[in-house]
């Protein structure tokens, strides 16, 4: 099924609309248009369409054309976390079928060590040299097209590429506008990376429902308790820890402009006692469940249940289905949980998965539904540790301490922490003795360092199964 192209399309609908709101300037959506086509007009010299390209960037006004431009002429857009190492790069660029790399200057150190023998690397800064005429937008665009593929680790501890199609991102933004109250005139907050799913959705949604995006290239929890006062914005996408932050700057007698309609919660479960916080400040926040392969949330609570249902992620958002894999029809039991539809992922690129079953995904997060349909989430993606918003898997961890000589078993567990909500520690079996220090310098160019433990638990055996299988819940309690 063939859509007409968003970008014009909202071109054409609101042309003197807020777009982009970046470093104090706001851009309108002709402006945004104009730029967007003249970089176009630039990459059609060096890209194709069908190109895997992996884009190394931040939150800035670059990044955001660039994203819009690879659309565009039809290329796939790999994102790559820029918190990665060379090596975990390394990794993605050559899983994905990445043809092209581009990147923004400040990262040229690091694109200097990565393996770019089979694809060539082009900065920003270089891109914009090129001379070209604007391109010709294409009229129409596949809903079946591959839009993105990010990243998300698998179990096995070895990172995924998720495709994301035009028809996820469509779903996605419609289920979310429906539930959020979105439309013309109003302003999204994006301080959550562009390379990430919560970020690029936010984008994706202003083409479709002509809000503004006002992109922020780090958070700042002072500036968005101000802007939360003051009204400049309607909605803003937050992970618990940035709403910890924000805590942490206001008092009690702080209170939310009533032109904030909603500051949607992800990243991971979130206390009551937070909640209960923010609704003394009139903060309009609602807890989310969603994931890469969703193309964002699936799963919402809405505005006038969260008080009536604390601890819950709310329900399926409109066209996606929700159901536990239990042994029981009672509500209350807890099982397996699966999504269903346009929303979720046509699967990984490049691998087969028993996750994906007649339409339906499972999500590997176990919960329940109460008697009224709304969604718990017991446990998070088995082991998966989720740390300032940030997916963390302990088997990735392990496998790469796994190569240090002194290491002979080990475990990887998240606990707690006041900041992150989460940080990995490790449990290790030795048998020589090995220091932090040395530790650190091992993973320093393995790993991102928000993956590294926190701290090392020196243990004679590790606790397991009769079949051998280490339990982990056994380490947590410790």
């Amino acid at each position: 099924m063939f859509v007409n192209n968003w970008l014009s399309q909202r071109v054409e609908q609101s042309p003197t609309a807020s777009a982009l709101i970046y470093d104090n300037e706001t851009t309108t959506f002709r402006e945004l248009g104009k730029r967007v086509w003249s970089i176009a007009g630039k990459l059609q010299t060096v890209i194709s369409p069908g190109q895997h390209v992996a884009l190394l960037g931040e939150n800035n006004r670059a990044m955001y054309e660039l994203i819009l431009a690879l659309q565009q002429i039809g290329a796939v857009t790999v994102f790559i976390n820029n918190r990665l190492t060379a090596s975990e790069i390394n990794y993605q660029l050559e899983q994905s079928d990445t043809t092209q790399l581009l990147y923004a200057d400040n990262f040229k150190e690091l694109v200097a060590v990565l393996d770019l023998a089979q694809r060539p690397a082009l900065s920003f800064v270089s891109l914009e040299k090129l001379t070209a005429p604007a391109m010709i937008p294409n009229k129409t665009v596949s809903l079946k097209a591959t839009a993105s593929m990010m990243f998300t680790s698998g179990s096995t501890g070895h990172p995924k590429a998720v495709q994301q199609t035009y028809g996820n991102h469509l779903a996605s933004a419609m289920g979310t506008a429906m539930t959020n109250a979105l439309g013309v005139g109003d302003c999204w907050y994006c301080a959550v990376p562009l390379f990430h799913i919560s970020g690029l959705s936010i984008m994706m949604r202003s083409l479709l429902f002509g809000t503004a995006v006002m992109l922020e290239q780090k958070f700042d929890a002072f500036r968005l308790g101000l802007l939360l006062t003051e009204g400049t914005i309607t909605h803003a996408s937050v992970v618990t820890t940035m709403l910890h932050r924000l805590l942490d700057t206001t008092s009690s007698t702080y209170r939310c402009h009533p032109a904030v309609k909603v500051v949607l919660l992800g990243g991971g479960p979130v206390t009551k006692e937070l909640l209960a916080a923010c609704q003394e400040r009139n903060i309009p926040v609602i807890p989310s469940y969603g994931m890469t392969e969703t193309a964002a949330q699936a799963v919402a609570m809405p505005l006038d249940k969260v008080a009536d249902k604390l601890g819950s992620a709310g329900l399926p958002l409109f066209q996606t289905q929700l159901r536990i894999n239990k042994g029981t029809e009672a509500a209350d039991t807890v099982g397996d949980i699966w999504l269903k539809g346009a929303n979720i992922t046509p699967g990984y690129y490049g691998k087969q998965s028993t996750d994906f079953q007649n339409g339906w995904f499972r999500t590997g997060d176990v919960g329940y539904l109460d008697n009224e349909g709304f969604l718990y989430v017991k446990e998070r993606a088995g082991d998966l540790i989720i740390s300032g918003g940030e997916n963390i898997y302990p088997t990735e961890i392990e496998h790469v301490l796994l190569g240090h000589p002194a290491i002979k078993e080990i475990a990887v567990v998240g606990v707690p922490n006041e900041q992150w909500t989460q940080v990995p520690v490790a449990y290790i079996v030795t048998d020589k003795a090995v220091t932090e220090a040395e530790l650190a310098h091992f993973l320093k160019n393995k790993l991102a360092k928000y993956k590294w433990p926190q701290a090392y638990y020196h243990v004679e055996k590790l606790p397991r199964t009769a079949t051998g299988k280490i339990q982990r819940h056994l380490l947590r309690q410790q």
